[in-house]
């Protein structure tokens, strides 16, 4: 063999390791290993311009997402790719899922943020509490209340719970009428700013307390549930107290308490001020214990009613 034709075959031995070289060289700019220029580009890359010879075709984003509304499908996703379980394993034990009926009842309304079932106490029948509010007397609280209501004789032999709310910022709270709540309250007076430990009945925002201690020299702004201009209503339920009331893991006893409130069928509870014929009502009077009733209210921050009539409804009419 000649010496041409032996410099003819190197060169091209040299030319084809160089271009298969080429082929398996990265991209330093996003990793990707596609065919060079020299070869048949692929599809989404642009070997011709000047930067690198690279342009990556954008992933067509979802249009759910991109309008800022809950996509089912790219949730999904993200909880596999980072490695959580997709499917809540209460449902797929076929057992009742507060968290997953709130995230359906949220999308059937059409609402862009659903709760994540996690860091949404609200989600769960019981929660734990622990805030700082200002005890604050029912009556006369909300700006909203009827002048007219206010005119009515009280009965102040009542249980003095009925009338004393806890107004934080995160909200407004009840206080169930129990003898641990009664104890825990016993010292303290409308206007005592306090820090209050306890369980949290969210169905009827109720507070359950472990503890209720006094803290000086802090002020608590109530003004945005104060000036709350309230929903007019008409609600039908049982008005039971705490032998009927269906309060998660509260047992049912009389000890703890005859003040009546509203449940209605979806297990929501309501409490009412205690003016006008909603005196009537919070002591199960006039044939209304444990019976359905009807009511036109002022719906008001934390499940509260303001009483404008209310009527025993037949069994019929249920």
């Amino acid at each position: 063999m000649n010496t041409k034709k032996c410099l003819a075959i190197l060169f091209g031995l040299a030319l084809m390791l160089g271009l298969g070289g080429q082929a398996a060289m990265a991209c330093d700019t996003c990793g990707c290993s596609d065919k060079p220029a020299a070869t048949q580009p692929s599809e989404g890359h642009d070997h011709s311009d000047k930067d690198h010879g690279h342009k990556h075709a954008e992933k067509k984003k979802c249009e759910t997402c991109a309008k800022g509304e809950y996509c089912e499908k790219c949730e999904k996703k993200k909880a596999a790719a980072e490695g959580e379980k997709s499917k809540c394993e209460t449902c797929a034990a076929g057992k009742p899922c507060t968290k997953c009926d709130a995230k359906k009842a949220a999308k059937a309304k059409g609402e862009k943020t659903i709760c994540d079932g996690e860091t949404c106490e609200k989600c769960e029948p019981v929660g734990k509490f622990e805030q700082v509010g200002v005890v604050q007397s029912l009556r006369g609280f909300f700006d909203a209340e009827s002048k007219s209501a206010h005119e009515h004789n009280h009965d102040e032999s009542g249980e003095a719970l009925v009338d004393l709310i806890l107004v934080t910022e995160k909200g407004v709270y009840h206080f169930i009428e129990t003898p641990s709540n009664k104890a825990a309250l016993s010292e303290i007076k409308p206007g005592d700013v306090i820090a209050a430990k306890g369980k949290i009945y969210n169905s009827g925002s109720m507070l359950f307390l472990d503890e209720a201690k006094l803290v000086e020299g802090k002020q608590v702004d109530v003004s945005k549930f104060k000036s709350a201009k309230g929903k007019e209503v008409e609600l039908v339920g049982v008005n039971g107290c705490q032998c009927q009331l269906k309060m998660a893991d509260l047992p049912h006893s009389c000890k703890l308490g005859h003040l009546h409130h509203l449940q209605d069928t979806k297990g929501n509870i309501y409490n009412y001020i205690p003016t006008g014929s909603a005196q009537e009502l919070i002591k199960g009077k006039g044939g209304t214990h444990g019976q359905q009733v009807k009511v036109k209210a002022t719906l008001l921050p934390g499940n509260t009613l303001e009483v404008k009539k209310a009527e025993t409804v037949k069994k019929s009419e249920g």
